[in-house]
């Protein structure tokens, strides 16, 4: 299969979209996890505006990787790191 420039140019477009929302989705996942995510902290984010914030921002941008199929490899990767957190 032979791929014109302008899918060349699309593909490449694509990439640097994903790779700058891989970059978003781990600033957000460092400032949420930074710390053990404990159910402690889960009880606090009704009364903590910034935890729900960086938690509404994760499960945002988490769901929108699952939309993005060349990001799944890098998600399936760190969902080990996500279940750690989580276990504590």
């Amino acid at each position: 299969m032979k791929i014109t420039p302008d899918q060349t140019a699309r593909l490449a477009f694509l990439a640097r979209v994903t790779e700058k929302a891989c970059q978003h989705l781990h600033h957000t996942d460092d400032r949420l996890f930074g710390d053990l995510f404990t159910v402690e902290r889960a009880q606090k984010i009704e009364a903590d505006p910034i935890l729900a914030e960086r938690l509404d921002a994760f499960v945002s941008r988490f769901g929108s990787a699952g939309k993005r199929p060349a990001q799944w490899p890098r998600i399936c990767a760190r969902a080990g790191n996500y279940s750690k957190a989580l276990r504590g």
